[in-house]
């Protein structure tokens, strides 16, 4: 924990702040980097099953702008007996 001086509140007094939160280590397993979306999106916009007015995948029907944040998501390749691309 590190000493940070409160914000915002205006009493100035000193808290301590806690920088590996629960909540935080809870997301990182849950979703990925924006860096890793990212990658993830750029494969799905480039494949031909690519639903381009949802943003959706024709396969497997999943909206990717929340399908690609998951950790525990996969590319829907699979399900046409194709190498998922990530």
């Amino acid at each position: 924990m590190t000493d940070q001086t409160t914000q915002g509140c205006g009493c100035g007094a000193k808290q301590p702040v806690q920088l590996n939160t629960t909540l935080s280590r809870i997301m990182n397993k849950v979703f990925v980097s924006d860096d890793e979306k990212k990658r993830r999106m750029d494969i799905c916009r480039a494949c031909p099953h690519f639903g381009e007015l949802l943003s959706q995948c024709e396969l497997c029907g999943c909206f990717l702008e929340a399908k690609t944040r998951l950790v525990a998501s996969h590319c829907a390749l699979d399900q046409i007996g194709e190498e998922p691309k990530w």
